[in-house]
């Protein structure tokens, strides 16, 4: 009998720690793409800015060009620099690639794949990984 009530409450326990983690996780989540995914689009950043500002007609009118401007000057930054980290891995697989045999070269392709849309700052969702991604030794 007492055996059964600890393994009832160790097992409340852990599902109650399990649930608490999930949920943790999802109110983290919904609260950085709440931020974040504000901060992508330039109608959603100008808003998020206004609404901080809190300004008067006349001052909105001023200040939202200058909002505009610093948002799409940041937005050519981040694709200068996507293409850059591009090439830079693009150069990175050519250097190793002689040096590599085709089963090494197979193995890494995953992984490149990978560094390449990064580099391209495609977001990333959830998703499978492919086989042999994570893996050392394959055997």
């Amino acid at each position: 009998m007492k055996l059964k009530s600890i393994i009832a409450l160790v097992s409340i326990l852990l599902l109650g720690m399990a649930l608490g983690s999930l949920a943790t996780g999802y109110v983290i989540k919904q609260r950085v793409d709440e931020k974040f995914g504000k901060m992508r689009h330039p109608e959603r950043f100008e808003n998020h800015l206004l609404d901080i500002i809190q300004a008067d007609e006349t001052a909105t009118n001023k200040i939202k060009p200058i909002i505009k401007s610093f948002h799409a000057q940041r937005d050519s930054i981040k694709k200068k620099y996507a293409a850059e980290r591009l090439e830079r891995v693009q150069a990175f697989e050519t250097q190793l690639a002689p040096h590599l045999d085709r089963d090494a070269q197979e193995r890494l392709s995953p992984f490149m794949e990978h560094m390449k849309r990064l580099a391209k700052g495609e977001r990333l969702g959830k998703r499978k990984r492919k086989k042999g991604f994570s893996k050392r030794n394959p055997k």
